[in-house]
């Protein structure tokens, strides 16, 4: 599908609902913080082309630690971010952010940042929904009994305490309800309509698919996710593992603990005339080298998707795609920038890389030891956790008729457990 989509992070809250030191958006969540865990996922999504961050008018909470520059920082270099000053409502934050998004962008995502835990198939079910209907949402099912009720006037209880009286109306249908969530995604035109109509008309609503609705347009529905939750009231930091403003870890049998992990990477390219031959980051003499549209570094590429299959951080075409910045690029470059925002406060460190060659030609004992220096450096680890093997297929498959050459790794890593970085 390619970068056609630009999303909103709406950022602007002040946590009236979870009160504290620092709104929530700014809170730790495990070594970052949950503004800083969203836009890194979908700066890394290959869909996005870009991300506006509406944050509160009155800037950033100095108590957070944090900077624009922070926001930004896991988006450099892959998409462009950009942040606004949102404005007292979620709606209105949402509406000036939509003049940041540029001209020619034709879909507009919209989501909350208080949602670190959305996947990457959600977003995806979102967007090829939003495509077939101009506008999509996610939504789930209602477990719980709903009921439609009537608030009356306080009224004077025991004890002189004042309270609202709440009588039960009606029960609804949940077989036909559904509980909205983000992403949201829009046909920006759509989307620009909604709003100017809804200052217009002076009508404030609860998302941005209610103001889409009030357009007349059909917004699809797609499944939502239980995790994607919203971080609301304290009890769903407590639930979720996210550091208090104090820096204090609430225990977690999902989140924050070290484990010890596994990846497994591949990858094969053909040989091209007029080519250098790379592997592992070294030039290995040969009449003809591989093609792809970087240097085609199959062994380099093979640890680079072990290493994000451990993280749990997708795979080397969604950080990586095949952009014009990425033609040719050394791909040893790729991992050592790669391996940088992976493990960016240390929350992962690599234990062992055992990689394995397969080419009949060319002969690559020789260059072994140079390879894992070269590798060993990329990634700032001794080149004793590299181990790299070569075998042939004995004139077997492609390998074997010498069109191409593949590669194997495995990677072990010990990584806090926390939600995937991409």
């Amino acid at each position: 599908m390619g970068r056609s989509v630009w999303v909103i992070v709406a950022a602007a809250g002040e946590s009236l609902r979870a009160p504290g030191e620092v709104p929530k958006q700014f809170r730790r969540l495990g070594d970052s913080t949950v503004i800083e865990t969203v836009v890194d996922r979908f700066a890394r999504m290959r869909e996005v082309a870009g991300i506006v961050v509406a944050l509160p008018p009155s800037g950033i909470t100095p108590l957070s630690g944090l900077t624009l520059r922070d926001i930004e920082a896991p988006a450099r270099g892959i998409v462009p971010v950009v942040c606004v000053a949102g404005g007292s409502t979620r709606q209105e934050s949402v509406r000036k952010a939509l003049e940041a998004v540029p001209p020619g962008a034709e879909w507009v995502a919209v989501h909350d940042a208080a949602r670190p835990f959305f996947s990457d198939e959600l977003f995806l079910r979102v967007l090829e929904a939003s495509y077939a209907h101009g506008a999509a949402v996610p939504g789930l099912p209602p477990a719980d009994t709903i009921k439609q009720v009537e608030r009356s006037q306080s009224r004077t209880v025991s004890g002189g305490f004042s309270e609202k009286e709440t009588r039960v109306q009606t029960t609804l249908d949940r077989s036909i309800l559904v509980a909205v969530q983000t992403p949201q995604v829009f046909r920006k035109d759509i989307l620009v309509s909604a709003h100017l109509r809804a200052v217009e008309e002076g009508f404030s609503g609860t998302d941005d698919s209610q103001l889409v609705e009030r357009l007349g347009v059909e917004v699809a529905v797609v499944d939502g996710e239980p995790e994607n939750i919203k971080l609301t009231y304290p009890a769903d930091f407590e639930r979720t593992g996210i550091k208090s403003e104090k820096g204090v870890v609430c225990t977690s049998p999902a989140y924050g603990d070290e484990v010890t992990v596994t990846g497994l990477g591949f990858d094969a390219h053909p040989f091209k005339e007029g080519r250098p031959c790379v592997l592992g980051g070294v030039a290995i003499p040969h009449s003809k080298g591989l093609s792809g549209h970087s240097d085609a570094d199959v062994l380099t590429h093979a640890v680079m998707d072990a290493l994000l299959g451990a993280m749990g951080a997708g795979d080397i075409g969604r950080w990586f795609p095949e952009t014009p910045e990425n033609k040719d690029a050394r791909s040893v470059d790729l991992l050592r920038s790669m391996w940088k925002r992976l493990c960016a406060g240390g929350e992962a460190t690599i234990v062992h890389l055992d990689t394995v060659i397969v080419a009949q030609s060319p002969r690559v004992a020789p260059y072994i030891g140079s390879m894992r220096e070269t590798l060993a450096v990329a990634l700032e680890i001794a080149p004793e956790q590299v181990s790299i093997k070569a075998t042939t297929t004995e004139r077997m498959g492609f390998t074997g008729r010498e069109e191409g050459i593949a590669a194997f790794c495995s990677a072990t890593v010990k990584r806090s457990l926390r939600p995937p970085p991409y």
